[in-house]
């Protein structure tokens, strides 16, 4: 951990790597966790050829790691573009970032940002000299590489005098393959970028890649689409790039609109957030947590699985398209409310006892405090800090590249919101198998009839399960036992309902028998009256006879 995952260790642990190098990895994880999921909030760091470690040198707070600068998110939603091909079967798209309007066009400038054309590699490609095959770029977008050392202002002079509809500027340079930053504009060139009015857009390496991918060798257009359609983004999602290297990470902008945000805090709400006593919880997969290591923390368990609402439908389809994962790999949301002063210590999203290692981890912010609140990671190299911004969400890797879990990098903490303020969160878990039918079925019908939130009884019965048959089997009887209620429930109201025909059906008798007799005593009556009526005719007629 010290020498090769840029893990922030304890110093008792870092004091003597050689020997903790050679403990079993359970030992070296145990012994990091216990170092730093309950570590206090104070880290002690120092620097070792690049690699954060904990030292007894310094000591720094959370708030005064040296994070990477700026924060994130850097990108704005009026910085977002798309880069789009293909047919109403296909259809392929790339996220861009715009340089408007301190460069060329603005996203918000409608009608004269988008473009329709073909696309032109330069010739040079690197935007080093003038452009050979400028015939060529006359109403077409431009495509150019940052690695010539021309600059974005220099680059979109000369695609415009070029008579281009636009330009791209693919990133080659510092960040890695996922890096796009929008094109900057230097203070002696800002008069000189004032002048350009076709829109520049930057990508990155990756999309540059797939952009000249996109067609056939032999359709003789260096793998380029034939048309493509330029414009801005909008209120759809898109990506930033945060982290490839300790951890992988990355941001979703436009993950959930305002109105989405808010249903989700008005539904966990409603659910009774119910204060974090740092309990381990097996069914909502959340590790034991020391009292010291949170504050003014809320939780609640939304429980929707099948039963989800068109809006919660709606929800896990977008995070579905724009993450890849199945909805069935994807878990209900824990919403968390940091209340004013509340925070978390650094921790690991470990799974209890016989639980699942999740892939990665998404975390919605549902509200932005004006101040506070950040979502850091320590151990990465350099720290990062994400200011919370609604509808934001954040993915973290939480295995390593071989598939190794948990990542030592993806270590998090919560900041503490500031006095008055309040921050809502939303975190869904990515598995690599499907979440089990019982617990998105039986499991949400269980928490609907409760109100929202799922009642004690499910919490301990699971707990009786475990502590029974141990993890996995417990697990897996009480996965079983949850499918066999809709069984029991069915009984049971079988029985019922039979009862109460059965109760009906001797009532119809009773009543039956009950016309019966009203029926034979008035026939009887009837009857007595007639045989009276004769009697009293022939002592009428024998009187006369007499």
């Amino acid at each position: 951990a010290v020498s090769s995952s840029s893990a922030v260790t304890s110093s008792a642990v870092s004091s003597d790597p050689v020997a903790f190098a050679a403990m079993p990895p359970s030992s070296r994880l145990s012994a990091t966790l216990r170092s730093l999921l309950f570590s206090p909030l104070f880290l002690s760091l120092s620097h070792r050829n690049g690699v954060s470690v904990v030292s007894a040198n310094r000591r720094l707070s959370l708030a005064d790691l040296p994070y990477a600068s700026p924060s994130f998110p850097r990108r704005r939603t009026d910085q977002a573009a798309v880069v789009e091909w293909g047919n109403s079967a296909v259809i392929s798209a790339l996220d861009a970032v715009s340089s408007g309007p301190l460069l060329g066009a603005s996203t918000s400038d409608g009608a004269y940002f988008e473009v329709e054309s073909a696309v032109v590699i330069g010739r040079p490609n690197d935007g080093s000299g003038p452009l050979a095959n400028a015939e060529d770029v006359e109403g077409n977008l431009l495509v150019l590489t940052n690695g010539g050392g021309a600059t974005a202002t220099e680059m979109a002079t000369m695609a415009q005098d070029a008579g281009a509809a636009a330009l791209m500027i693919v990133n080659v340079g510092e960040g890695g393959q996922d890096a796009v930053d929008p094109p900057e504009v230097g203070k002696e060139e800002e008069e000189r970028a004032a002048a350009v009015d076709i829109p520049v857009v930057a990508v990155s390496l990756a999309s540059g890649n797939v952009l000249t991918s996109a067609s056939e060798p032999e359709e003789g257009r260096d793998g380029l689409p034939e048309r493509i359609r330029l414009y801005a983004s909008g209120d759809r999602p898109f990506f930033e790039d945060v982290s490839t290297e300790g951890p992988t990470a990355y941001l979703i902008h436009n993950m959930l609109t305002e109105e989405e945000c808010d249903a989700l805090i008005a539904d966990a709400e409603k659910a009774g957030p119910a204060p974090f006593d740092g309990k381990e919880n097996l069914l909502e997969e959340t590790p034991a947590a020391k009292p010291n290591s949170f504050k003014n923390v809320d939780r609640a368990f939304l429980w929707k699985g099948l039963l989800r609402t068109p809006l919660y439908r709606a929800v896990h389809e977008r995070i579905e398209q724009v993450t890849g994962f199945r909805r069935e790999q994807i878990s209900d949301v824990l919403a968390e409310r940091l209340r004013p002063l509340g925070h978390r210590l650094p921790r690991y999203d470990v799974p209890p006892p016989g639980g699942r290692q999740p892939l990665a981890v998404m975390i919605i912010f549902l509200s932005a405090p004006a101040d506070g609140g950040e979502l850091v990671f320590p151990s990465a190299d350099p720290p990062l800090k994400i200011r919370p911004a609604r509808g934001l969400a954040v993915v973290v890797h939480l295995v390593d590249e071989e598939g190794r879990g948990p990542d030592a990098r993806s270590i998090r903490a919560d900041l503490a919101a500031a006095a008055g303020e309040v921050r809502w969160t939303a975190t869904l878990m990515f598995h690599e198998g499907p979440v089990t039918l019982a617990r998105r079925t039986v499991l949400p019908a269980l928490a609907t009839a409760a109100g929202g939130g799922l009642p004690k009884v499910v919490y301990r019965w699971h707990l009786l399960a475990i502590d029974t048959f141990g993890a996995e089997k417990g697990d897996r009887f009480f996965d079983i036992g949850l499918l066999m209620v809709p069984v029991v429930l069915l009984a049971a109201l079988g029985t019922v309902v039979q009862k109460v025909w059965a109760g009906k059906a001797k009532e119809e008798e009773a009543k039956v028998a009950v016309m019966r007799n009203a029926a034979k005593q008035t026939q009887q009556q009837e009857e007595g009256a007639k045989a009276k009526s004769k009697t009293k005719k022939k002592k009428k007629k024998s009187n006369k006879d007499d």
